[in-house]
């Protein structure tokens, strides 16, 4: 592979920048200068369908070709050949657009990503399959495919590239038509849907629940802690006689953020709202606990009924399980919190 193709895999080039980078348009052919090396080297760019470089040795009028030999590594040559890469990654950078994926389609929706996100997409299993992930935490909210058709319409045979996002199970059972969208390819039917990017829908229609989708990656300064009723220890009984307790803590937690507490078998609900007051404190349990440092102190501040928040309106808002202490979701806070909006 040359330099050329290297640098300018999967670049798409933007007629337009061309002219204004400096770019002069001959016989459908557009060409550019630039001397190097103190004025010693002449580098000719040349698109005709493709970026094609040449250097000329000025003195000499001869093409320079050295700069190519990769087994040539002195500094002279090693600076020849740096600047022209250089030159070549500037005019790619002004000039053209990155082609992440096969379609057109794909490659707009990318796009709106990263203004939308800033989030690029990266390849964890090859170099046409691209995740786009919440940099905040890690989590998936997008993935994009390059398959054959035929793996959702028999009846079909070419590749395409699809969209795979994250939505609330009951829309995925409405959207589903077997056209635009499909039961999900590669991932969980479930919670996830397959959508065709072939300009069967618009780009504004996708965005939006692309966003919905991001949502569930969302976090907030809201945390969910469970409780199993191990070591014989029925918090439903402690509460109806107290407010505050001392909890072993391995989340950052700070005075005045929200904890909720889930509360496991018969009841699988959350059913306390409390407010932590004092954080980062000494762990006071030297038996069950211990392997603990710190511990938070909570005090409840809402009760809530056993049928409210159910395990699976903690999955309907994107928390599968609660296993743990950790953050709720953004969709999980928002429909909690609804009636004080």
């Amino acid at each position: 592979m040359s330099i050329e193709e290297e640098i300018f895999l999967r670049y798409k080039v933007n007629i337009n920048k061309l002219g204004k980078y400096g770019f002069i348009k001959e016989n459908n052919i557009y060409k550019y200068s630039k001397f190097i090396m103190n004025n010693k080297f002449r580098v000719d760019i040349i698109y005709d369908n493709k970026i094609k470089g040449f250097i000329y040795d000025v003195n000499l009028e001869e093409e320079y070709t050295n700069y190519r030999v990769k087994d040539m590594i002195g500094e002279y040559v090693s600076n020849i050949r740096e600047e022209f890469k250089n030159i070549l990654l500037d005019i790619r950078d002004k000039c053209f657009l990155k082609e992440y994926f096969m379609s057109e389609q794909a490659n707009r929706i990318a796009y709106q990503l990263i203004e939308l996100y800033n989030d690029y997409p990266d390849y964890p299993w090859d170099d046409v399959n691209g995740v786009f992930r919440n940099k905040t935490n890690n989590k998936w909210y997008a993935l994009i495919m390059e398959i054959n058709k035929n793996k959702l319409d028999k009846n079909t045979d070419k590749l395409v590239n699809i969209l795979n996002i994250k939505l609330d199970e009951n829309k995925i059972k409405e959207l589903i038509d077997n056209t635009s969208y499909f039961e999900c390819y590669h991932m969980n039917k479930k919670s996830w849907i397959t959508i065709i990017l072939d300009d069967s829908l618009s780009d504004e229609k996708i965005i939006n629940l692309i966003k919905e989708s991001h949502s569930y990656t969302e976090e907030v300064n809201e945390w969910i802690i469970p409780s199993s009723g191990d070591y014989g220890f029925d918090i439903v009984d402690y509460f109806n006689k107290n407010n505050e307790i001392v909890w072993h803590q391995n989340i950052k937690v700070n005075v005045g953020d929200v904890v909720y507490i889930y509360v496991g078998k018969p009841y699988s609900c959350i059913m306390y709202q409390s407010i932590v007051i004092e954080s980062n404190m000494p762990n006071p349990y030297k038996k069950e606990y211990s392997k603990y440092k710190y511990a938070m102190k909570l005090k409840i501040i809402k009760k809530y009924p056993e049928d409210l928040y159910t395990f699976k309106v903690l999955c309907d808002n994107g928390v599968k399980a609660v296993r743990g202490q950790r953050r709720i979701t953004k969709n999980l806070s928002e429909y909690m919190n609804k009636d004080l909006q």
